[in-house]
């Protein structure tokens, strides 16, 4: 599902991931780096807030679920990336809402059983 919804991104872009706990935000965020030609591991930046994967432009993958304040995304330099070149995917997107382009793509997951997902995704800003 990643990859199809990849192929229909391109960068410059935003992307914030609305889930639950364990509803697969880091699973679809492998997908999505698949489709942009990242083909290395990817895993959840939870310890590290941010992990750069090298593609054909930068994918950055952002977890915002440990900041304390949208202020913590700035003060550790992370504005810069959602107004760059590449790609900025953001696992608990809610909690740095107000700092998100006004253009950007939603894309929300709901856990519908233990092995399937809705999911869907929203352009903002258009």
């Amino acid at each position: 599902m990643g990859r199809e919804i990849a192929s229909r991104i391109t960068a410059p872009v935003v992307v914030a991931l609305y889930a639950p706990l364990g509803g697969g935000k880091t699973t679809l965020t492998r997908g999505l780096a698949r489709g942009w030609g990242y083909d290395g591991l990817v895993t959840s930046p939870s310890y590290t807030l941010a992990t750069v994967y090298e593609a054909e432009v930068p994918i950055y993958h952002i977890d915002a679920y440990r900041l304390a304040s949208e202020e913590d995304l700035i003060y550790l330099g992370l504005e810069d990336i959602l107004y760059g070149d590449g790609i900025a995917v953001i696992e608990w997107a809610e909690k740095v809402k107000a700092l998100l382009p006004e253009r950007h793509v939603s894309i929300t997951i709901e856990v519908v059983d233990a092995s399937r997902r809705k999911i869907t995704v929203q352009e903002e800003g258009r």
